[in-house]
């Protein structure tokens, strides 16, 4: 695909012109997308019903942020919109979010849920020599790293399902959240609840993939390594003790009912940090 170009907090790939890029999911609309070169220009194809045009001839890039990918120009400018149905109108290029974002800014460990939340199976111990190997471990756990802590070549990468919440004041420590990995966060409070679609009386079998005999964090492990989880339903209940639901309904879980002794998890990334321009 050619050298890179500089990026924030990202990797950008340059493809050339006249070459065709098939560069599998994107993060923004969880849908497949390729680009292929006709009559001197990028067609961006989403779906089969609408894609981005890029005009003119200057190379594509391709931005993988660690969950999925963008595309764009590799400078400022518009991609045209078509819509089949709706015909045309212009739509601003879509900038890459802030990656990689300090929980408080000052020097700290990461944490879970508190300040004193720290358990060992949070996260995996590496070797970095840099802040910098630090982040591409992470980077290369693209499903499951939730962010990392770097401390003179000690490396965390944390991988606790819900995410990094809080820090610990630490001199020395640098701790950053991945701000575009999705995690897991309660629906309804959680607890006694099952997940629905879009009412609590919608709950279609077709929504979800069925597992049994799990932990919640074997069941969340699942969800996180399947493309399309949106979500999970895990009980405990003796008679469905270990059942595990993963979730695959595109537009995720809407709602949920009371039912004891099972629990309701969505599985999506925070609300963007705003972009770097």
């Amino acid at each position: 695909m050619g050298a890179g170009t500089s990026a924030v907090n990202g990797v950008y790939r340059k493809v050339p012109n006249g070459q065709n890029a098939e560069v599998g999911r994107t993060a923004l609309t969880e849908c497949e997308l390729c680009a292929t070169w006709q009559n001197g220009q990028w067609q961006v194809y989403v779906t089969n019903s609408h894609f981005w045009r890029i005009s003119g001839t200057d190379p594509l890039s391709y931005y993988y942020d660690g969950v999925g990918y963008m595309m764009g120009p590799p400078g400022s400018g518009d991609w045209d919109y078509k819509m089949e149905k709706k015909g045309t109108k212009p739509d601003p290029v879509v900038l890459p979010a802030r990656m990689f974002v300090p929980i408080t800014g000052q020097e700290e460990a990461c944490r879970g849920a508190s300040a004193t939340d720290n358990s060992n199976s949070y996260h995996e111990l590496v070797a970095a020599a840099s802040l910098e190997e630090c982040q591409d471990r992470c980077l290369s756990q693209p499903r499951h790293c939730k962010g990392f802590e770097f401390s003179r070549g000690r490396c965390e990468i944390w991988t606790r399902p819900e995410g990094i919440l809080s820090s610990y004041k630490l001199t020395g420590y640098t701790c950053l959240r991945n701000d575009l990995a999705p995690v897991f966060s309660p629906v309804d409070g959680g607890k006694d609840r099952a997940c629905r679609g879009a009412t609590s009386l919608d709950n279609s079998a077709s929504y979800y993939k069925v597992f049994k005999g799990l932990t919640l964090r074997d069941c969340q492990s699942k969800c996180m390594d399947e493309a399309l989880c949106k979500g999970i339903e895990h009980a405990t209940e003796y008679w469905h003790a270990g059942r595990c639901e993963i979730w695959t309904l595109s537009h995720g879980i809407g709602s949920s009912a009371p039912v004891a002794g099972y629990t309701c998890m969505s599985y999506r990334a925070r609300p963007l940090t705003p972009p770097l321009v």
